[in-house]
């Protein structure tokens, strides 16, 4: 075998092809009722990495083909400068060989170099062999996650329609409004306010900082996704009287998989909560995908299984587990402790 790394935006045609190849085969593994995501899809987004992301890939190959990999993901933010999200996969036919454990000794010197001092990966039920390797590592088990899936045609309609009609009182307080695509310029400040909300989704036991993106931020991480042919719809609610937003839901969605719509952020800022505003933005969100997109079938959602607020919404919506995942942290002394070979 022999082994080569690579930054995502600077990697070979034939590195990107091989790497979708592998990509494909481990998706599948962990979601095998999915259609294989296309080879052009997966470049694409690949090839669409935000400036402020230092995205790294090293790939171990064996008869011509990826059998292994590891990624290294760090943001290059004002925040969490102390961590890197660290991920292992490696073929079935080839685990039990020692590949992790060799990618990990060769990105090593980078997590260093960069002085990321917490790591964090997640696994799937799906995949027993990512569990094992993060316990032999010594990381703890910190944040518990559910892919939470609704399929449109189980839909509660009757609770949707009464979720779609707030009381008189919120419908004068408070108005809707859609956003498809890139936001209105003359509301980017106020939006990157309303990104904060989601600072205050659980993280459980994750030593995890909050977010804060700038307007150009967020202005780079709309033109990845658009580069990647990823269409957003935002759908948010505002106070009437001060103009100010309340709240938001989002949805992606992209022609190659044009059956799944995934769900993203839900907020709602925490004075004006408790009104019903996040059930109004769901079920709104839901009843205009509907009309929009006839061709999806089915809606997926993350969600820790700490989040009872959005939990009790979803639930009532529908959404059913779909695929349970588990975030892990460990520290850099772990690692290098895991790789000592006089231990």
């Amino acid at each position: 075998m022999h082994l080569t790394s690579f930054r995502f935006g600077h990697a070979t045609e034939a590195d990107y092809n091989a790497l979708a190849l592998f990509e494909q085969q481990i998706r599948h593994e962990r979601t095998p009722d999915d259609p294989l995501m296309a080879t052009a899809f997966l470049v694409n987004m690949w090839q669409s990495i935000p400036d402020f992301v230092d995205y790294r890939v090293w790939a171990l190959w064996d008869a011509g083909q990826i059998v292994a990999t590891g990624m290294l993901h760090m943001l290059l933010l004002d925040t969490n400068r102390n961590l890197a999200d660290l991920n292992l996969a490696v073929l079935p036919g080839y685990r039990g060989r020692g590949l992790a454990r060799r990618l990990l000794r060769e990105m090593l010197p980078v997590v260093i170099e960069a002085e990321r001092m917490v790591i964090v990966g997640t696994t799937t039920q799906a995949v027993a062999a990512g569990e094992l390797f993060a316990q032999k590592l010594g990381a703890e088990a910190r944040l518990k996650t559910q892919i939470n899936q609704l399929v449109l045609a189980e839909i509660d309609e009757q609770l949707l329609q009464e979720w779609l009609q707030p009381n008189q009182q919120l419908s004068e307080r408070f108005e809707l409004g859609m956003w498809q695509g890139t936001y209105p310029e003359a509301e980017l400040a106020a939006i990157v306010a309303l990104y904060e909300v989601m600072n205050q989704q659980p993280y459980d036991d994750l030593d995890y900082e909050p977010l804060h993106f700038t307007t150009e931020q967020l202005r780079e991480l709309e033109q990845t996704q658009l580069a990647n042919g990823m269409q957003r719809w935002t759908c948010y609610v505002r106070e009437r009287a001060t103009n100010a937003l309340a709240g938001y839901t989002e949805i992606f969605w992209h022609r190659e998989r044009p059956h799944v719509v995934q769900q993203g952020d839900t907020g709602v800022f925490e004075h004006y909560r408790n009104y019903g505003l996040g059930r109004w933005l769901k079920a709104a969100m839901l009843d205009y995908m509907r009309r929009e997109l006839p061709m999806v079938q089915v809606v997926r959602t993350t969600n820790a299984n700490s989040n009872a607020p959005m939990l009790k919404i979803n639930q009532a919506l529908g959404f059913k587990p779909y695929l349970a995942q588990t975030m892990w942290q460990g520290s850099l002394a772990q690692i290098q402790h895991y790789l000592d070979p006089n231990k």
